[in-house]
């Protein structure tokens, strides 16, 4: 038994002799392989290795996930796309061939680069990934862990996707990696890279087209800009950011990027599917127009520029739908090629994730009467005058809705996360702040129509926005109304904050801007 890749070096497989380690992972590696014919022609050959030190469960997950790759790369024929060459086993060793590409992955490019991508440059990569992307999905595929790692480079700069090992039929089935052991994994499991995964996927849901045309969003601005658009401590604080901020706008960190190409990642980035580009190759054409100093046709953001610079920690907030008698835990799955530490690592971020889901759960499920002792006072008071909004649309300030108490909130209802003193439900047309010991409903607001989930909180103020466009600030402490704003622009998008400025998204595509301070 190989369980050391190193221990390979010098062996033959399907006819190659393996020559030298070009990438290691958890549970396997990729070799340089030469023909043993005269012809000496040099091949990629991935394996995965047999592993002494995991569960024969895990085993299994991974070599469910190697197979799959083999299935999907079989089926895939574009010329962005790495094909297979041939795929097989030799006593406990799966392996796959294919063709070594010398150009590195699209990660080197970058790291290698001391100055920004020329704009060129990038067209051409987006271009070349839309065009792979779209044919995958035309086959039913969604890649699922779209990345400058999966991205291969041949001599001549043309861009090549690789590693489907978590890519799935998105209209078939239920997903088999699901079916990984109990210990590692539970319902609503979470396939991909944190830094380019869809908002959608951080609750659970299954990655569509959409989904990988967000991760291409992603992969450009950070081609663009040098980084990803959403950084954090680790996966849960990246998926809080990814579900509920805004990223840096592209031209705060790189000017010379055009407006056009700009608003073309905002809709890539948007947090709501129906919102983005209905394909890669939309995208690459809107963005690669924009590069171009071109408006296409369908783009109408105007993205927040030349704001003051803060930290986004105080505005984090985390929606989890709660289910009555359910618990959902996330866990985060990083592609095999790049597992490069124990799998205690993800464990560890599992347990996290369940003590925070847990926890929230455990202090909202059942809500009790609430004591007069300890609910705090609701009464209104005076409306402040509005913030400094920018629209393309006339605007006007309307009466707020009554605040009164009521009754605990009904199931079902969207739990809000908090770092304070109190925690907060969202149910219909209500927001009700509730103690952290889950007994007492401190204040409770109604707003005229159903309230967009989740609301927003941001230093001391939670904002929030109901299907109808009317946008309102409520003191955090108390539930007092600080202002009300009527849009007259139906919206299914909760509000974001980036730079102390909070961006409401309207249906028609016209977006809002108000000043947080």
């Amino acid at each position: 038994m190989f369980a050391d890749a190193a221990a390979l070096i010098g062996q033959t497989i399907a006819g190659y002799r393996l020559l030298r380690i070009l990438g290691k992972g958890g549970m396997g590696a990729v070799f340089l392989g030469q023909s043993l014919d005269d012809v000496q022609e040099q091949a990629a050959i991935k394996v995965l290795l047999p592993s002494q030190y995991v569960l024969s469960e895990t085993r299994t997950a991974f070599q469910t996930r190697f197979m799959r790759e083999t299935k999907v790369l079989s089926s895939l024929h574009h010329p962005h796309i790495v094909p297979i060459l041939g795929f097989g086993k030799l006593d406990e060793l799966s392996y796959i061939v294919m063709p070594y590409i010398t150009g590195g992955t699209l990660s080197a490019r970058m790291k290698g680069s001391r100055n920004p991508l020329p704009f060129t440059e990038i067209m051409r990569y987006a271009a070349q990934l839309a065009s792979a992307l779209d044919y995958a999905h035309a086959q039913g595929i969604v890649h699922r862990d779209i990345k400058p790692g999966n991205v291969l480079l041949d001599a001549d700069g043309n861009v090549f996707l690789s590693d489907f090992g978590i890519a799935r039929f998105y209209d078939s089935s239920p997903d088999v990696l699901s079916t990984v052991p109990a210990s590692l994994t539970s319902t609503g499991e979470i396939f991909g890279t944190p830094s380019y995964m869809a908002p959608e996927l951080f609750h659970g849901e299954q990655a569509e087209p959409t989904s990988d045309v967000y991760a291409l969003g992603v992969l450009l601005y950070q081609l663009v800009t040098g980084r990803v658009p959403f950084q954090g401590k680790g996966p849960l604080d990246v998926g809080i950011k990814h579900l509920n901020e805004a990223p840096m706008p592209a031209r705060a960190l790189r000017a010379e990027l055009p407006e056009p190409a700009e608003a073309a990642l905002i809709r890539a980035l948007a947090k709501f599917p129906a919102e983005r580009f209905t394909s890669a190759s939309e995208l690459a054409n809107a963005f690669n127009d924009g590069l171009e100093g071109l408006w296409p046709v369908g783009i109408s953001v105007r993205p927040v520029r030349q704001l003051k610079t803060r930290t986004l920690a105080d505005a984090s907030l985390l929606g989890v739908a709660l289910p009555k008698n359910t618990r959902k835990l996330f866990s985060f799955r990083r592609s095999w090629h790049d597992m490069r530490g124990p799998l205690v690592a993800v464990v560890l971020v599992v347990v996290l994730l369940q003590a925070l889901v847990v926890g929230i759960m455990m202090s909202t499920h059942s809500f009790g009467s609430p004591s007069p002792l300890a609910a705090l006072s609701t009464n209104l008071q005076k409306v402040q005058p509005l913030p400094t909004v920018h629209t393309s649309r006339p605007i006007k300030a309307t009466p707020s809705p009554t605040v009164k108490l009521l009754s605990p909130a009904p199931s079902p209802y969207v739990a809000v996360y908090n770092p304070g003193p109190m925690h907060f439900a969202v149910s219909n047309n209500s927001v009700y702040a509730i103690s952290n010991d889950g007994d007492t409903i401190l204040w409770t607001y109604t707003a005229g129509a159903p309230i967009v989930q989740p609301p927003l909180i941001a230093g001391n103020t939670i904002y929030m926005v109901t299907d109808k466009g009317q946008v309102y600030a409520l003191q955090l402490t108390n539930g007092a109304l600080l202002w009300s704003f009527a849009t007259h622009a139906s919206t299914s998008s909760p509000l974001t904050i980036a730079n102390d400025v909070v961006l409401l998204y309207t249906n028609s595509g016209v977006v809002y801007r108000f000043s947080a301070n």
